[in-house]
């Protein structure tokens, strides 16, 4: 697979009225607008970043002016489903190159469908993501922390605090404030990730636990969340909505 210039090439000839760029802003970070889109953004005719308003508008996706903002509901895969429609509604129209940018590998069904119906697809997603996303489309490009390389550079405007010197009371009083604002319905480990790289400038692997499964499995987090399932359909949800089952 192909993590750089063959990008580029794939998408470099031809009119550019049959691409489309989508991306599940709820599972990558705003900071890598700039990574994304300097791959020639005129080259597209659609670009769309789809998720929650008020979630976008957070993590600083409505500052990308490049781009155009697709609401989405609220709800664990909301934006999942609508970006995957609406590339079914562009393929119908005859779109027949597309870049899906995400870190959840419940869109490799999306990549997969194009793929079948004779598209060329494009995958671009943070180092975190699954071989299986990895390998979906006909070429990838990894999306680079910002405490990484340079590729990975803030988007312009955004400011976000140094995680690797943050109080670990703060960093923890962010984490219980974004899960608790997800419910019931509990909020996807690669969607507070996402949260975490678009308000801070480094991931969870700056912290001393280095992982979300060690940090929520701590003693004292224990009391207050519930980790849920692993590997990319991870997810945590605040105790108080997930009541232990009842003993025989």
């Amino acid at each position: 697979m192909d993590q750089s210039g063959g990008f580029e090439r794939d998408f470099s000839a031809g009119a550019t009225g049959n691409r489309a760029l989508l991306i599940d802003g709820e599972n990558v970070a705003s900071c890598h607008a700039p990574t994304i889109l300097g791959r020639k953004p005129e080259l597209f005719s659609v670009r769309k970043v789809y998720g929650n308003f008020a979630t976008l508008q957070e993590r600083r996706w409505t500052d990308v002016p490049e781009l155009r903002v697709v609401h989405a509901c609220r709800g664990n895969d909301s934006a999942d489903i609508l970006l995957a429609i609406e590339a079914i509604v562009l393929l119908r129209s005859g779109v027949r190159n597309f870049v899906i940018v995400t870190g959840d590998g419940g869109l490799i069904h999306l990549v997969d469908h194009l793929r079948a119906e004779g598209c060329h697809v494009a995958v671009m997603a943070p180092k975190v993501c699954s071989r299986a996303l990895r390998t979906a489309g006909h070429s990838f490009v990894e999306l680079v922390e910002p405490d990484e390389g340079t590729s990975g550079q803030k988007h312009k405007g955004e400011s976000p605090a140094p995680l690797v010197g943050m109080p670990a009371k703060d960093f923890d009083q962010f984490v219980l404030q974004e899960v608790r604002k997800a419910g019931q319905e509990g909020l996807a480990i690669s969607a507070l990730n996402a949260a975490v790289m678009a308000n801070y400038a480094a991931g969870i692997g700056s912290r001393p636990q280095k992982t979300w499964r060690a940090y929520f499995k701590q003693d004292e987090r224990t009391k207050l969340f519930v980790y849920r399932a692993n590997g990319p359909n991870a997810s945590v949800v605040m105790a108080e909505f997930h009541p232990p089952s009842p003993t025989p």
